[in-house]
């Protein structure tokens, strides 16, 4: 694939910049995905400060709507992870789709 790129001015050269940077902000938006919601629900933290940090927050119990209780950690990353997805949903971004 060949691109060619005409630049008129200081601004194009930045939406170039951005352009170029995509693929890069994307797997930064996967990494943010599989390594901080991800383990939460699955393996546990890879980082040990991370672990030891979500591990005390658990601690705290938080009351579920159906009378089960959980960690506050997992509440806080439930939210979290909510609020992550909303922002790409109103930037029309699925990290699905590549």
């Amino acid at each position: 694939m060949r691109i060619i790129i005409e630049m008129i001015d200081g601004e194009d050269e930045a939406k170039v910049r951005r352009m170029f940077n995509a693929d890069k902000c994307y797997r930064a938006l996967q990494a943010v995905r599989y390594e901080i919601f991800r383990p939460a629900r699955r393996s546990g933290f890879s980082e040990k400060s991370i672990a030891d940090a979500f591990a005390k927050t658990n601690e705290i119990l938080v009351q579920g709507e159906h009378g089960d209780s959980y960690g506050a950690g997992h509440e806080l990353l439930d939210l979290l992870e909510v609020k992550f997805n909303e922002i790409l949903n109103d930037s029309n971004l699925n990290l699905d789709d590549y």
